[in-house]
């Protein structure tokens, strides 16, 4: 998958995940209780990134109807104590949602089984307060709904995603798919490999809007790459039925494929980098120059025919230049075999990329 939908908030409070959507995803959505609202950044760089790749996602009529099924289904559930909303008044504590994320069926369904409060303060358009258990809950089932088949669920939640699970399997009951092994979990253990976990959201920016500009095509690509081998990995450990030791020594092996792929790439890059140094074209312009250095210092002309002169040496420029073209040719067919070379892009100087 290659964009993905953030949830359970409107703005993502995480600037690791910020980092981590840069690198993975083509679009990250985010869910809007109306299409003109637009969650603000104080960082500037965060806000950069979010109007590079994010896009507001008003929830349709059709994801509402199907988002209330499910939560009609999930008010008639028996329910743990922490998810009913009993406070008499309002609570820093408590969790708030715009009501026009949902139907008004669905806060009227919440309302009477003791799940919300009333809108505070009291008007049509306000926030409903409701326990966290409860707030992650139907956010994580609308999320679901809006995703569908084509975009990532993320999360910056993720450790309070794990708490409700055991909170729901205590309680006979359970969330439409809550989080598991997701790819932005993973992009910590790459970025390791290439020693640059402190990385700024500013470079990560830059970075970024390189795809926008001309030949940008190429970076998508080892962006694409990139993705398909975690997204492989990701896999693996979602259909893992195993114990938490087989996890962990799948991201070990994951860990241990990624940093060989990138010492491969590095090899390759260095062998082709000296073979287009010692080619004949860089070889016979080097002679050349010489030649022509000796004939100008010493007026003794060397032998090799067409470069005698200054005007005889121009044309062996082309040499390099041809030298430098197979480089490059050989450069991207080498890169493009690796997974691991967006990761060497993101290292090198941004004036290369």
């Amino acid at each position: 998958m290659r964009s993905g939908l953030y949830y359970p908030h409107t703005e993502i409070r995480s600037p690791e995940l910020i980092k981590s959507a840069l690198l993975l995803w083509d679009q990250l959505e985010y869910i809007v209780p109306q299409k003109n609202h637009r969650p603000k950044y104080k960082d500037k760089w965060a806000a950069a990134a979010i109007e590079l790749i994010g896009k507001a996602h008003c929830p349709t009529d059709h994801e509402k109807a199907l988002a209330e099924a499910q939560i009609q289904d999930f008010v008639k559930r028996p329910l743990p104590p922490c998810f009913y909303y009993t406070s008499a008044r309002v609570s820093k504590n408590d969790y708030l949602i715009y009501p026009q994320k949902f139907s008004y069926k669905v806060w009227g369904a919440l309302r009477e089984a003791q799940l919300a409060g009333p809108p505070l303060p009291p008007s049509a358009d306000s926030d409903y307060p409701l326990q966290e258990a409860t707030g992650l809950s139907i956010m994580a089932i609308l999320a679901d709904c809006c995703a569908g088949e084509t975009f990532q669920r993320v999360t910056d939640r993720g450790a309070a995603y794990a708490t409700l699970t055991g909170l729901l399997r205590e309680g006979s009951t359970k969330i439409n798919r809550l989080p598991k092994a997701s790819a932005e979990q993973l992009v910590p253990i790459t970025l390791k490999l290439v020693n640059c976990s402190k990385i700024s959201l500013e470079r990560l920016v830059k970075f970024r809007q390189r795809e926008e500009k001309a030949g940008g095509h190429a970076l998508r690509d080892l962006r694409h790459r990139y993705i398909d081998r975690i997204e492989m990995c990701v896999r693996t450990l979602t259909t893992l039925k195993g114990k938490a030791s087989d996890v962990n020594e799948i991201k070990r092996q994951f860990r241990q494929d990624m940093s060989d792929d990138l010492k491969i790439l590095r090899d390759e890059l260095r062998f082709a980098r000296n073979e287009a140094l010692l080619s004949k074209e860089v070889l016979f312009t080097a002679l050349a120059l010489a030649g022509t250095a000796a004939s100008w210092a010493l007026g003794v002309p060397l032998p090799i025919h067409g470069v005698l002169t200054l005007t005889g040496s121009v044309p062996t420029f082309g040499g390099v230049i041809a030298a430098k073209g197979k480089y490059a040719s050989s450069r991207r067919s080498i890169l493009e075999k690796h997974p691991a070379a967006y990761l060497y892009q993101l290292t090198s100087p941004l004036r290369d990329l």
